[in-house]
């Protein structure tokens, strides 16, 4: 897999790709998080900045939660991160996902689709979640955006890594990409399909892994 472009085949197959920012955004993007207050409840392992942070979640459960979040972010997410993720769909990276889904009899037109912003998310730290879909969500793509403190290198024994599987007709999931946070990379997970699924595992305590979120459909 080439990480300077998208692989459509893998996209569309198992359900994700990878890729590297360029430096530019990767310094724009740390200056923000630089910059963001965070605030950690004592029994969680992930930080957030104020603008995600629910008034109160009147015992709902955590599904209700996450989907009030990402409602919320779209108006109260910060002008810069917005900006960010569509400074990141308009990178070439994306050229060739832009070109498949134009028709052939469409191909000397320029691309005519829409990627509609669904939510936005920033985070420090990262709790294990099990195999799952964010099919529910209404978001037919999320970027997943990571980078680490000062850019250091990311040591693979402090866990922390996004898996990457495809559901089999017997209902097992079979794995098929481990990333880890490393700075400055991406993930591009296709949500249209209920058969890609993902999973995460828990970063150890006093390692900073930082996420960013970019969710959208495409329209």
């Amino acid at each position: 897999m080439n990480p300077f472009e998208f692989d459509v085949y893998n996209f569309y197959t198992r359900g994700y790709t990878v890729g590297f920012l360029p430096e530019d955004i990767v310094n724009d993007c740390r200056n923000i998080l630089n910059k963001t207050e965070w605030h950690r409840d004592e029994d969680e392992s992930v930080s957030y900045p104020e603008w995600m942070l629910l008034p109160d979640d009147n015992g709902t459960d955590e599904y209700y939660q996450e989907i009030t979040r990402e409602l919320q972010t779209l108006n109260t997410a910060p002008p810069e991160i917005k900006y960010i993720g569509d400074r990141i769909l308009h990178l070439p990276y994306f050229d060739k996902m832009k070109q498949i889904l134009v028709k052939d009899q469409h191909k000397d037109y320029t691309w005519m689709r829409t990627f509609v912003p669904n939510g936005f998310g920033v985070w420090d730290g990262q709790e294990t979640l099990q195999w799952h879909t964010d099919i529910n969500d209404s978001n037919d793509i999320t970027i997943l955006a990571y980078f680490t403190d000062n850019g250091i290198d990311w040591d693979k024994s402090w866990n922390g890594q996004l898996l990457l599987g495809v559901k089999d007709e017997n209902g097992d999931i079979q794995q098929v990409h481990e990333h880890h946070p490393v700075d400055g990379t991406f993930v591009v997970i296709n949500n249209t399909n209920p058969l890609f699924q993902h999973r995460v595992i828990q970063n150890l305590k006093n390692t900073t892994r930082y996420t960013m979120s970019f969710r959208y459909c495409i329209k």
